[in-house]
């Protein structure tokens, strides 16, 4: 089902929809969703683009903690990026770099709750990245 990561009452509805669908509950979460700032620099970025790349990741990421966080789950995999890491960011990734860096910080939020949860900073896929 194709649905906006950010828009919570969305999610909580196709999260019911898939539930009901599969007459069980949902038992992991994999959070791919993001949207790339390749090139361009931080002095031609402008607000709306900034906010545009943290909410797919930063907000969605939260919209699916809060939505999951009293359910059982055996897993909660954030995939980040190595953009995130020092030394390995590109130029022009700063508002992607950032977000990413977010998921750390919830993985390791939740794992100090005793929830399940594991940020992965990927290379780029393809040779090209998303």
């Amino acid at each position: 089902m194709a649905v906006d990561v950010t828009d919570k009452p969305a999610m909580t509805q196709v999260i019911a929809q898939v539930e009901a669908s599969w007459q069980q509950p949902i038992d992991g979460v994999f959070h791919l969703a993001g949207v790339t700032t390749d090139n361009v620099p931080m002095a031609q970025m402008d607000d709306a683009l900034w906010q545009k790349v943290m909410a797919v990741k930063v907000q969605g990421a939260l919209i699916l903690h809060e939505l999951f966080a009293q359910k059982t789950l055996s897993c909660f995999v954030l995939f980040s990026s190595i953009a995130a890491v020092p030394h390995f960011g590109m130029a022009g990734l700063s508002a992607y770099a950032a977000a990413n860096e977010f998921l750390s910080g919830l993985a390791l939020y939740r794992r100090g709750l005793g929830l399940p949860a594991i940020s992965m900073n990927w290379v780029a896929w393809a040779e090209k990245g998303m």
